[in-house]
C-alpha cells in the first residue's frame, strides 16, 4: 500500500534509512543502513517472511523478506555502498552454496538438510 507518513515527510521515501532484522538469516545483518527509494510498502507480512523492517515518517514497514532459498528487498542494494555490496556479496556466496549443495543432490553424494 502507499506509504502515509505524516504531512511534513516527503513522498517517495528516498536516502538512507536503517533496516533492522527481525530473524536471524545469512543475508540480512542485525542493524545496516541501505538506499530507499519507493512510495509503496507491504501492507502485512507473515512473520515467517519478515526479515528486516525500517521506518519512514514514523510508519514501521518490512523491508526485506526471506523464507529458504527466496528473498527480496525494498531497498536498493546497487546503490547502498558498502553495506549493499556485503548484501550482494553474501547473496551470491548463498546461491553458489545452494547450486553445489543441489548439484550435489543430484548426482547423489550428499543430502540437503531440511
Amino acid at each position: 500500500k502507499k506509504l502515509s507518513p505524516p504531512e511534513n515527510v516527503a513522498i517517495p521515501h528516498m536516502g538512507w534509512n536503517e533496516a533492522l532484522a527481525t530473524k536471524e538469516s545469512p543475508l540480512f545483518q542485525p542493524r545496516e543502513r541501505y538506499y530507499f527509494v519507493h512510495s509503496f510498502a507491504i501492507d502485512t507480512c507473515d512473520p515467517k517472511w519478515a526479515a528486516a523492517v525500517s521506518d519512514y515518517g514514523g510508519q514501521r514497514f518490512t523491508c526485506a523478506v526471506a523464507d529458504g532459498r527466496r528473498a527480496a528487498c525494498q531497498f536498493h542494494p546497487e546503490k547502498s555502498g558498502k553495506q549493499g555490496l556485503a548484501l550482494l556479496r553474501r547473496f551470491v556466496s548463498l546461491a553458489r552454496s545452494t547450486q553445489a549443495n543441489l548439484g550435489a543432490v543430484v548426482s547423489g553424494t550428499t543430502t540437503l538438510a531440511p
